[in-house]
């Protein structure tokens, strides 16, 4: 495995994170890291099937790389919880605004933000709004510290990202507080026995490896209606994973309803191009193509965002490229 010499000796640690993927990710870290204390915080908020996903993730080895995991209603509410307890560093999803106000006043020894997605390549609040709301913003940033992009916190230490060339390029800024980490895909090759048993529960049986399929990864709010006009997938097998955050989704027609919502997209693709032949996967500016960047090519993409958002995700898979 990969490591890093400049990687410190970050002791007791609090991790923090909103989504099963994220806690993936923090496994990760922690494993990296060599971290043998380390606590597991998760916000229930606004993700479905959080049940399901803690029955099925305290039964791997993503578990046992913390002593603790406790769920949190939100973010203040895990601050207040571990805040009573002996711990050194901090590691985040976002120190931006809100989450940074919270956090960096809790800082002893480090404190660190981890990869929540593209968005911590590509997600400034710069951004996404002008005028006097930027002028706001800055101010904000300016009185308390807190980022305007990923990892600009003035308290942050390190940044953990599966590419920090594309870090590095895409953030000069903050360049040097990027650090490595084995990512998702890694994470998940640790424990694939365990992910392999609940997709062939979950999936349906292969229906016929020749037929080309498609599997759509919904948006908030999405159908697979909203997706009908893509001429790429009219005459494929369809199959429909909502996002986590979307909650029950009833029973459709138009494709194979995926109704666990909480298990990473990667997880299915990888699991579909081993059942059909031809696989395209539809997205919208999500970081499954990034994730999925040095798997085998034994399926295609297609990203039907807005073209400013497909732009961005484009940005960090070049930046990608550029790493020696």
């Amino acid at each position: 495995m990969k490591t890093e010499s400049n990687l410190p000796d970050f002791g007791r640690s609090v991790f923090v994170c909103s989504k099963p993927l994220q806690a993936l990710h923090c496994a990760s870290i922690a494993r990296h890291c060599g971290i043998r204390s380390a606590a597991l915080h998760v916000l229930a908020e606004n993700v479905d099937q959080v049940e399901q996903f803690n029955q099925f993730f305290q039964l791997t080895d993503h578990r046992r790389q913390f002593l603790s995991v406790d769920w949190h209603s939100d973010h203040r509410s895990a601050a207040a919880a571990f805040e009573r307890t002996d711990y050194d560093s901090i590691f985040i999803e976002d120190d931006r605004v809100s989450n940074y106000q919270i956090y960096a006043p809790l800082k002893k020894r480090f404190l660190s933000v981890f990869e929540e997605g593209i968005g911590t390549y590509v997600g400034p609040i710069v951004q996404q709004v002008a005028g006097l709301r930027l002028l706001k913003w800055r101010l904000v940033a300016l009185r308390s510290g807190c980022g305007l992009a990923y990892g600009g916190g003035r308290a942050t230490d390190f940044v953990f990202v599966q590419s920090p060339a594309a870090y590095a390029k895409l953030r000069p800024r903050f360049a040097v507080k990027a650090r490595w980490f084995p990512g998702l895909m890694s994470e998940l090759d640790t424990c694939h026995a365990s992910w392999q048993e609940l997709v062939d529960q979950i999936l349906p049986p292969t229906i016929d490896s020749d037929v080309p399929a498609c599997l759509v990864l919904g948006t908030w709010g999405s159908t697979p209606s909203d997706f009908q006009q893509v001429n790429s997938i009219s005459d494929r097998i369809m199959y429909f994973k909502p996002h986590p955050h979307d909650g029950h989704v009833e029973d459709i027609h138009e494709a194979i309803l995926l109704k666990e919502t909480w298990v990473p997209a990667e997880v299915l693709v990888e699991a579909l191009a081993q059942r059909h032949s031809d696989l395209l996967v539809v997205h919208h500016a999500s970081s499954v193509q990034f994730n999925l960047r040095e798997r085998d090519a034994r399926y295609t993409f297609l990203d039907v965002a807005a073209p400013e958002l497909s732009a961005l995700v484009q940005s960090v898979l070049t930046a990608d490229k550029s790493r020696p």
